[in-house]
């Protein structure tokens, strides 16, 4: 799949207002299968809501990471609205025939639409939350990151790698309206962390199959 520049049930507008489209820009990564670059669209006065909202600590990162549940109506409720409503496009979009027959086999993509949930969190993590090289949970199917930094900050992105040993390591920008967005599978090999002096705000969403646990 080339770069493609889809919608999410909005049509085609240019505008980069997320209150007005939520036009997504997804770039394929060459040296990982099945990951891709995200651009998406936001509005700046999100960053005067974040420094005003109410944090929730979660119970995981040692008490360095919050979330926050934005009131309806807000810029940051729309936003995780919106982005909600992207979830199964950008599955139909990164749907490959290599996805359906190796991480999806025997599976078709009707029969997992039909069954997941999508998710999305906004996120405040404080400076020293890092996570260890990982993939993500099997009932994940899909996960991304959208991050807030004004400029791109190493310290305060996700790398990628071949395997759990940490080889060939790819960073993805942490720069304003970019991010990431993957097919979870067992080469999904990824490690973020916050290993700035700064507070890092990022979105977090995906889907996944409500298994219970």
């Amino acid at each position: 799949m080339g770069n493609c520049r889809i919608g999410c049930g909005h049509g085609h507008i240019d505008h980069i207002s997320v209150k007005e489209s939520s036009m997504a820009f997804l770039s394929p990564v060459s040296e990982h299968r099945l990951l891709y670059r995200l651009e998406y669209p936001l509005d700046q006065g999100l960053i005067d809501e974040l420094a005003v909202s109410e944090w929730q600590l979660t119970p995981q990162f040692n008490q360095l990471r919050y979330q926050t549940l934005p009131a309806e109506g807000t810029g940051l409720a729309q936003l995780r609205d919106s982005i909600i409503s992207c979830q199964l496009p950008w599955l139909r979009t990164i749907w490959t025939d290599y996805m359906a027959t190796h991480v999806w086999a025997g599976t078709s993509l009707e029969q997992l639409e039909a069954h997941v949930q999508p998710f999305c969190e906004i996120l405040k993590d404080l400076p020293g939350m890092t996570t260890s090289i990982h993939v993500d949970h099997r009932a994940c199917v899909t996960a991304g990151m959208l991050f807030f930094n004004d400029v791109d900050d190493a310290d305060q992105s996700t790398s990628f790698y071949a395997s759990e040993s940490g080889d060939r390591p790819l960073r993805m920008s942490s720069q304003w309206a970019h991010g990431w967005f993957t097919a979870n599978w067992h080469k999904s090999w990824h490690k973020g962390s916050n290993s700035s002096s700064r507070v890092r705000y990022a979105v977090k969403f995906g889907l996944y199959l409500p298994l219970g646990l």
